[in-house]
């Protein structure tokens, strides 16, 4: 349990998926209008306000859950997921838009909510990085706003 855990001076890092891997909520009814492809419950659409408002919300669920309304005890880190990614672009909205573009926008605006809103430092899988140029991670400034796991030597 997290107290064990703090009480050996370790701290639990909660895992909230924010792109990819949401199945658990995009195969109930009500939810279906938010993926990416309606045929695969897997990713959100990235365009989608809606699917944005269900990100920032199971944030806030965990982070206020766990830590409390007050935002005492916080984290240092969350991990927002963000890996295995396989359909983007793909859906009427972004439809036309680079995918790159499209992922990298949807990491970085997580990455600010979680940073602007609670203080805590995002942790993301690295998979989808590593369609990246260097250059292209470079310029984003993706570095700089989150904290890539496992990390880059």
């Amino acid at each position: 349990m997290i107290s064990t855990a703090v009480a050996h001076n370790l701290e639990v890092i909660p895992l909230v998926q924010t792109f990819g891997h949401l199945e658990f909520v995009l195969k109930l009814e009500g939810f279906q209008t938010l993926r990416e492809v309606l045929s695969y419950p897997q990713e959100i659409c990235p365009s989608n306000e809606k699917a944005w408002r269900l990100v920032t919300s199971m944030i806030d669920q965990v982070l206020s859950v766990r830590y409390g309304r007050a935002k005492k005890g916080l984290p240092t880190y969350i991990h927002i997921g963000l890996d295995e990614v396989y359909h983007i672009g793909e859906c009427e909205q972004c439809r036309g838009k680079p995918p790159k573009e499209l992922f990298l926008n949807h990491v970085l605006r997580v990455a600010r909510y979680v940073r602007e809103t609670y203080g805590v430092r995002p942790i993301i899988w690295d998979d989808m990085l590593r369609k990246f140029y260097v250059e292209e991670l470079l310029q984003s400034d993706i570095g700089n706003h989150t904290c890539p796991f496992p990390p880059f030597f």
